[in-house]
């Protein structure tokens, strides 16, 4: 199911986020051809027209378009009022709830792609990367989105091996990035653990145990992405064994931002 399903739930947002004339301009900038609507008005007088009836008139435009155009349009528009409208956002994630659709740092994808991740915390550069996975995600290169995520991986390893001057970081493995880049924050780890109650012994344990997660982590990932990612060629991945790169990927994440 395309991302055009969503649209008869966006209509409410779109009716009370926005006034008639920003009404056709977010239709305009999203592609539609507004300049269709230039009859209709709001003048204040007995023809004036309302912003339901503009809404009608940008069904009927959208319902004219092919599949392909529709899901970029819809694309567009969820993208313009997660930005522009930072109050509707949490009434925007439930309606495409109810039609099987998430979002992730404004950008859609199938619910059976879950990224529990906060994207705040990422840099701008790894936050752009992962918008890029699910975006391949919701059009179906699954192996582009394996490959993206796997990026942002690498992006965050290299920015810890620069500022904790590691040494060269294309010398390493995939996974030696990861256990690597883990490893410089043990002290703050044990420390955190000791001040929330662990025995400096069990702390000890538990950093061990944990580091020992995030290297077969990292491990995990880098057969991901020797085995299904588009670097070496496409590979056709199935949804279900890219979200299992992308649960890898996201305990790695949340493990390298602390």
């Amino acid at each position: 199911m395309g991302l055009s399903s969503t649209w008869s739930v966006l209509r409410k947002i779109i009716v009370d986020a926005y006034s008639f004339n920003e009404m056709k301009a977010l239709a305009g900038s999203s592609g539609l051809p507004v300049h269709r609507l230039a009859h209709l008005q709001q003048t204040g007088g007995p023809s004036s027209a309302t912003k339901g009836r503009l809404m009608d008139g940008m069904d009927m435009l959208f319902s004219e378009l092919s599949e392909p155009d529709q899901d970029r349009i819809t694309h567009f528009i969820i993208r313009d009022v997660w930005e522009q409208r930072e109050g509707a956002r949490s009434d925007l994630s439930a309606l495409l709830e109810r039609v099987g659709w998430g979002i992730t740092a404004g950008e859609p994808h199938p619910l059976e792609l879950q990224l529990d991740i906060e994207i705040k915390s990422l840099p701008d550069e790894e936050r752009k990367i992962l918008s890029k996975s699910l975006s391949r995600f919701r059009n179906g290169d699954f192996d582009g989105s394996v490959t993206a995520i796997c990026s942002v991986v690498d992006s965050l390893t290299a920015r810890i091996y620069h500022a904790e001057g590691l040494g060269n970081h294309r010398e390493d493995s995939y996974q030696q990035h990861v256990s690597r880049a883990f490893t410089t924050q043990e002290r703050a780890v044990v420390s955190a653990l000791i001040a929330g109650g662990f025995s400096s012994e069990e702390a000890g344990r538990v950093w061990h145990n944990l580091r020992g997660a995030v290297n077969q982590a990292g491990y995990v990932l880098g057969a991901f992405r020797r085995e299904i990612s588009d670097v070496h060629g496409a590979s056709s991945a199935p949804p279900a064994v890219v979200q299992r790169a992308l649960d890898a990927a996201v305990f790695i994440i949340r493990s390298l931002l602390g």
